[in-house]
């Protein structure tokens, strides 16, 4: 879950966000992300348009444990969708 809004009419390349997980997660090297683990990334790419069908690419960079520990991740957002968009696939 997003800790702040992002909205792409105002996000700039480069921006950092944090998110924090809802559930835990199991990366490819078999390091546990536990529920509540803090992520942090940037936005690399804003594809603003003014007619409303904005893309961001959102790059998660660091996942930081409650003991404070900072690991290096390799994430992306590869698709996100509001419910009135009626092209959306759920």
């Amino acid at each position: 879950m997003l800790k702040d809004t992002i909205d792409a009419k105002d996000a700039r390349d480069g921006q950092q966000f944090q998110a924090t997980l809802n559930d835990g997660v199991t990366l490819k090297n078999g390091q546990e992300l536990p529920r509540g683990t803090d992520l942090v990334g940037k936005i690399v790419a804003d594809q603003a348009h003014p007619n409303g069908n904005s893309k961001l690419t959102l790059r998660f960079t660091q996942a930081r444990l409650k003991d404070g520990k900072m690991i290096p991740i390799k994430a992306m957002i590869t698709g996100a969708y509001s419910q009135s968009d009626p092209e959306a696939q759920y």
